[in-house]
């Protein structure tokens, strides 16, 4: 679950990656450095390597039923829109405005009614059909109870139409009666977001809980299926990870991408984050003394939020205000579509065009109609909020609901389109965020005025840039700030109060913790983010003799392997400096059954950059494949070519074929000149 495989990796055959695990370029077979990322990429034991368990029957009844039960809204609603015109046809004469409101009708019953005969129908489909899925081994299951897994995995934890129609009312109780329905056990009060499962009836909520963002309750893996608890007050925030068996103690937090492995604990009142070795990182145990008093702002907002939570006048007008917002904002904001054409529809009469031109105006008009989308939530934004800044909040306040409105509104097809591009840029400058010059983001936040990306910095896909916190129900907001040139690759976090200082780069899956700062030209990887080391070899003494060897040339013909090297040229940066050496300073030695170049220095010296250049006019002696080898034994007379016998070692191997898989580099930094003798100057 929640699992990312990065550019470069390769995994044999039974390999395992873990769950809310990274590879971050993990090939099998090769020496790891990282005791954690060879935790978290295991060998599945001959034992159990049992073939996935297939139903014969499921693509035969399973994908035909489905297209039915998911065509069966779409088709209520449409005769709900005629049956809709007839009347509004009874009580308005027939013209332009008719149509154009029977547009406009199109995208509040498609995002509401459509949306909720489809889960009318999950719910019904679970209650009758499906029944109870009970804790147990996976081997004694029913093909048919794999089966009813699988369409709830369809048809619930990843169908958009019950995503899309449920997220506008996230933090109110209909999202909360809707995972009743499907078997959860409730208890009052709880904060709920979308969350994905498969086995509801295996998921305990207690009272005051807290969801995060796309949390993941899986209450089942290849062996068993068990329950999964969440004592009262316990919070589950952004991107968890619980596996079957976890169980949340009583007010312990589990900070954003927490992985709760199989069977796992967490003591009360304790918080918890990230995966490292396949487990969460404990961050504290118990609350102390002095830390309670500390906090006693914090704690002052967490009793308010309580009593508001408390209050009936305060928790029904708050979700009765979110539940009516949702109604009446979301068609608007997700069905602009319908807007354009009822706008088009409306044009062309005005103009007495003919009605096929409504095909060529609704596009042109769809953009322009995201494009005011767009300016509108710019526009609620500042009226709502103004700017935001760096303070807590408590839950069910007036601001608490501003801040959710926002949130409504800002999950808009039009803005999803933006990524990537300079609008995107010209878009969080006006919500207020700091951006500089040819940023490239592909990643999202909320509160845009504590978000700045200075120039050149670059955000991957689905990096979270959000400057806000929940915890025990008090919001905390705090700035996030990235350098000039970092970079956060894909699924990356920086956390509130975190930064990425000039030239940093923040890998995938990984998140820097609130208050963190990862350093100038730094790289850090990992939940929580730590600095990647270099390979042993730069932090060992260095090597006498230094040889750079050709494995594999280039020929008009293809690639073949050659004898002896057409290497003319080495240059090496080592102590700070470059030196670079010609085909009369170095020595022409056969090593490993080929011939190459040694450099020998008076006392050991790291190698920090190298370089080279091919001689001749023949264009074959290009290397495709190459080594760098170190060895501090004493080198043979330059008479004598039993160099190979030295036992070298390994210090960087490299290759230009792109049709060969990725090797892990031991060099920072790497510089290869590669081509004829006239091409040697080049940089």
């Amino acid at each position: 679950t929640s699992a990312v495989l990065t550019l470069g990796t390769r995994l044999a055959a039974g390999t395992c990656v873990g769950p809310d695990a990274c590879t971050h370029g993990y090939q099998s077979g090769l020496s790891q450095d990282d005791a954690g990322l060879a935790s978290e990429i295991s060998v599945i034991p001959p034992l159990f390597r049992a073939p996935p368990r297939r139903v014969w029957w499921l693509p035969y009844v399973g994908i035909p039923y489905v297209l039915i039960l998911s065509s069966l809204p779409e088709m209520v609603s449409w005769y709900l829109m005629l049956e809709l015109y007839d009347v509004m046809a009874a009580v308005m004469e027939e013209g332009t405005l008719l149509v154009c409101l029977w547009c406009l009708s199109l995208a509040y019953v498609f995002t509401h009614v459509n949306g909720f005969l489809f889960i009318l129908l999950c719910v019904l489909q679970k209650r009758l059909l499906i029944g109870r899925f009970q804790p147990g081994s996976r081997a004694k299951t029913t093909d048919w109870t794999e089966f009813c897994r699988w369409l709830m995995h369809v048809l619930v934890a990843s169908n958009p139409t019950f995503v899309d129609t449920l997220e506008p009312f996230c933090n109110t109780e209909v999202l909360r009666l809707v995972y009743a329905l499907l078997g959860c056990r409730y208890g009052r009060r709880v904060q709920t977001d979308l969350f994905w499962t498969r086995e509801p009836d295996l998921i305990s909520v207690g009272d005051y809980c807290v969801f995060g963002f796309n949390v993941a309750l899986n209450a089942s893996d290849a062996v068993d299926c068990k329950p999964i608890a969440l004592e009262p007050h316990a919070n589950v925030l952004d991107n968890c990870v619980l596996m079957p068996g976890s169980h949340v103690g009583e007010r312990a937090i589990l900070g954003s991408n927490t992985l709760g492995a199989k069977d796992s604990y967490f003591l009360p009142d304790s918080i918890s984050t990230g995966n490292m070795r396949g487990r969460a990182v404990m961050l504290r145990a118990a609350a102390a003394p002095a830390a309670a008093s500390a906090n006693r702002e914090e704690q002052q907002f967490e009793l308010l939020a309580l009593r508001r939570v408390d209050s009936p006048c305060s928790w029904w007008s708050f979700n009765l205000g979110l539940i009516l917002s949702a109604l009446l904002l979301a068609p608007l904001i997700q069905g602009a579509f319908y807007v354009s054409f009822a706008a088009a529809i409306a044009l062309c009469d005005e103009l007495e065009l003919e009605l096929w031109m409504i095909l060529l105006l609704t596009p042109a008009l769809a953009l322009v109609i995201d494009a005011f989308v767009c300016f509108l939530e710019v526009i609620v934004k500042w009226l709502l909020v103004g700017r935001f800044r760096e303070r807590n909040y408590a839950f069910m306040g007036w601001f608490h609901f501003k801040w959710m409105l926002v949130m409504m509104i800002n999950r808009s097809s039009a803005v999803e389109t933006l990524p990537g591009t300079v609008f995107y840029n010209w878009f969080y400058r006006a919500n207020g965020a700091r951006v500089g010059r040819n940023v490239c983001n592909f990643g999202f936040t909320l509160e845009y005025d504590m978000f700045s990306a200075e120039s050149y910095a670059c955000i991957g896909e689905d990096c979270d840039g959000t400057c806000h916190t929940v915890e025990r129900m008090v919001l905390k907001v705090a700035p996030v700030k990235v350098g000039a040139y970092a970079s956060m690759c894909a699924k990356a976090v920086v956390m509130p109060g975190g930064a990425l200082q000039p030239g940093a780069l923040l890998l995938e899956h990984s998140q820097v913790l609130k208050g963190d700062t990862v350093p100038a030209d730094e790289c850090w990887r990992g939940l929580p983010a730590e600095k990647v080391q270099h390979a042993q070899y730069r932090n060992s003494p260095g090597h006498k003799h230094l040889c750079f060897l050709p494995t594999m040339l280039r020929r008009f013909t293809g690639v073949s392997e050659r004898p002896e090297s057409g290497v003319s040229h080495l240059l090496l940066r080592c102590r700070g400096q470059e030196v670079r050496y010609d085909e009369q300073q170095v020595t022409k030695r056969r090593i490993n059954g080929r011939w190459g170049l040694v450099v020998s220095f008076t006392t050991p010296v790291t190698v920090t950059e190298y370089a080279f250049a091919t001689g001749g006019g023949d264009p074959g002696c290009d290397p495709v494949r190459w080594q760098l080898l170190g060895s501090n034994q004493p080198l043979p007379d330059e008479g004598d070519n039993e160099a190979e016998a030295l036992p070298w070692a390994v210090l960087d191997e490299r290759s230009t074929d792109f049709a060969t898989p990725p090797i892990r580099h031991a060099c920072v930094y790497c510089q290869v000149i590669a081509g004829r003798r006239r091409d040697t100057t080049a940089g």
